[in-house]
């Protein structure tokens, strides 16, 4: 059985192998958050783009700003990205029209992206930045984890927060499990922190459980 690619676990070490002789899924429902969200395809007023066209805005110079939730930032970002959180539901939120004045002009082009479609701040921050008067305004629905399945830079920081998510959370959030642990195996195993570890075995955890719940068997 083929695993899509924006869910395939990247190598597993430790304790997290065990595991890993899960069934490989099969008929893999669409990815949701737990509210059920999925991102609109198109933002009016704003421009939809893909991996390759977002990686070519990027390497112009246009501003990325990154609304994701300060652990996911930490994680894992776009370099050059500014982080203005917006996450009126959780997080102070940090977008308004004078903090998105602060990084880019109205008539400069801006780009938003976050986790992916079943996120819904990148969507949400382009739609306020378009009512706001921002004109050229750029909407990368397939965020983080399509700059990082194309193999584009990603920025992280060494140090991670202390609280962890869960395995509970990340089996629920599989494509985000999916790029945490995608980022835990691009550091050395002698050099990981102990919030890392924590994390990264969380992380890798919960996809392999979605992974095994999902799983049903066949080509």
């Amino acid at each position: 059985m083929r695993i899509p690619a924006f869910l395939r676990p990247a190598p597993v070490w430790g304790l997290v192998l065990m595991l890993a002789a899960a069934p490989a899924a099969a008929g893999l429902p669409p990815i949701k958050t737990q509210g059920g969200y999925t991102s609109p395809e198109r933002i009016e007023g704003a421009t939809t783009v893909s991996p390759e066209e977002a990686h070519r805005l990027w390497q112009q110079g246009v501003t990325f700003v990154d609304p994701r939730s300060g652990t996911d930032w930490v994680v894992g970002h776009i370099p050059k990205a500014v982080h203005i959180v917006n996450d009126p539901g959780g997080e102070p939120e940090e977008l308004s029209p004078e903090t998105l004045a602060k990084a880019v002009a109205k008539d400069d082009p801006v780009l938003f992206y976050c986790n992916g479609p079943e996120c819904d701040r990148s969507s949400n921050s382009a739609a306020k930045a378009v009512k706001w008067g921002w004109t050229r305004v750029y909407y990368f629905r397939g965020g983080f984890p399509a700059w990082q399945d194309a193999g584009y830079p990603i920025k992280t920081s060494d140090k991670w927060p202390d609280k962890t998510r869960g395995t509970e959370y990340y089996k629920t959030h599989p494509q985000k499990a999916r790029w945490i642990s995608n980022q835990c195996d691009r550091i050395s195993a002698p050099a990981m922190t102990d919030a890392q570890q924590k994390h990264c075995t969380e992380a890798k955890i919960g996809l392999l459980q979605f992974l095994s719940t999902h799983s049903g068997g066949g080509e």
